[in-house]
């Protein structure tokens, strides 16, 4: 008992109650060191960081780019996020709804694609689809997308290679609607049989542009008015060769004779052009509706000139009045080969129903540089 009453008594006098013992304050930060305030002065807040900016720069740079590659198209379209992916994706896509061609061509449903293809589309409508439609009489006002963007491999398999549609530069069209309302498909209206136009490093189509058809009647017609005008000249020529030597034989007959001043056959001043009927008919209708004489002044021909400008006019005029037409089966295939055709120009990638029978209903292009090369088939 003695020695509890001890160990108590030392642990007393060293440890003292447990009730008693005072937790210590601790003591300020070193002020040098963490810059703490002095006693009653304000703390300041933490400066903000600044905010970072949303736009990539590389973004920023690819959407400038596809500004100015849509520079001067005229388009429905918006931008969309960027697509990212281990192995698909593309910086700018855009989705398009239409296209205008005049009129605007819609893209039912619309299409999301890059700018560079974009561009492409909207020239192959433009220059090629909507003046060969109006060559048959209509204008072509909606194409059916069958696929534009679309994270795959080619021909959706597992081990072929990434599609072009991966990237957002590729789009396949199977239905084209005309004005008339008539829907033209790939499938069924392809000119089958055909020649398939082989790989070439300058394709040129088949069958060529309308507009290059008109540039071409006009540079024939140029040709043939030069040859029937300096033709007309020579006939004028001899015959004042002729009169002048039938003059000198009737002098020689009879020295009274006195011959009056030659005169020079003037030809006349605009001949009809060969292969060009509706000018020819306007022009033989105003040479019935006036009094004809030897030698046409310039004011009958300014005249004339005003009178058929203004038939050709109300005869345009007409014409866009008039109800768009229905395409024939052989116009439906004609105009299928000659949009496919003069496609090869403008992309890069041009398959088809000769392609292979994954292509039998539709057609793909695409904007997949190579170094020699364009595929058109």
């Amino acid at each position: 008992m003695r020695l509890v009453a001890v160990w108590l008594a030392i642990t007393w006098l060293f440890i003292g109650p447990v009730s008693a013992v005072e937790e210590l304050p601790r003591p300020d930060p070193n002020p040098t060191r963490h810059g703490s305030p002095k006693s009653g002065e304000r703390v300041p807040l933490p400066a903000k960081k600044p905010e970072m900016s949303n736009v990539d720069p590389h973004i920023a740079a690819a959407r400038a780019e596809c500004e100015k590659l849509l520079e001067g198209a005229v388009l429905d379209y918006q931008y969309l996020p960027a697509i990212r992916g281990r192995a698909c994706g593309t910086k700018t896509p855009i989705l398009v709804r239409s296209i205008s061609a005049d009129p605007a061509i819609a893209i039912s449903p619309p299409a999301t694609m890059n700018c560079k293809l974009a561009a492409a589309l909207h020239a192959w409508l433009k220059e090629v689809v909507q003046p060969t439609a109006e060559t048959l009489g209509t204008s072509l006002v909606k194409i059916r997308n069958a696929a534009s963007y679309k994270c795959r491999r080619r021909y959706g398999a597992a081990n072929t290679k990434i599609s072009e549609h991966a990237f957002g530069n590729a789009v396949d069209i199977s239905e084209f609607t005309f004005a008339s309302g008539q829907r033209v498909k790939v499938l069924g209206n392809w000119p089958y049989g055909r020649k398939k136009v082989a790989r070439q490093l300058v394709p040129a189509p088949p069958l060529p542009n309308p507009r290059r058809v008109a540039d071409m009647l006009a540079i024939e017609d140029a040709e043939i008015s030069r040859e029937m005008t300096s033709a007309i000249m020579q006939t004028s020529i001899n015959q004042t060769i002729q009169g002048s030597g039938v003059i000198l034989a009737k002098a020689d007959a009879n020295s009274l004779f006195r011959p009056s001043r030659l005169t020079a056959t003037i030809p006349p001043l605009s001949p009809i052009l060969k292969g060009s009927a509706r000018i020819a008919r306007s022009v033989v209708a105003t040479s019935q509706s006036t009094p004809s004489s030897p030698l046409p002044s310039l004011e009958a021909a300014s005249t004339s000139k005003r009178v058929n400008d203004a038939r050709k006019s109300s005869i345009e005029m007409t014409l866009k009045r008039k109800k768009p037409r229905s395409l024939q089966q052989d116009e439906a295939k004609a105009f299928m080969h000659l949009i496919h055709a003069d496609a090869c120009s403008i992309f890069e990638t041009v398959l088809g129903p000769n392609a292979n029978a994954a292509h039998k209903d539709h057609f793909h292009f695409d904007m997949k540089k190579r170094r020699y090369v364009k595929i058109c088939n």
